[in-house]
């Protein structure tokens, strides 16, 4: 069953500036994974996952 990616609220330049001031590596992966999503680089959690270098169900969770 294939689920709707959430809408991202932040802009692209916000999770950027968060990105920058994240230190734990789950932070940097799931604000890495909303960027992707909101700048278009990666259009759903399949191509996420490519990208980040992680299993798709583990971006979907």
């Amino acid at each position: 069953m294939n689920k709707k990616v959430p809408e991202i609220t932040e802009s692209a330049a916000d999770l950027k500036s968060l990105l920058r001031t994240a230190t734990e590596k789950y932070q940097i992966q799931r604000l890495s994974a909303l960027y992707l999503l909101r700048s278009g680089q990666a259009k759903n959690r399949k191509q996420v996952a490519e990208l980040i270098g992680s299993n798709r169900i583990s971006v979907g969770q």
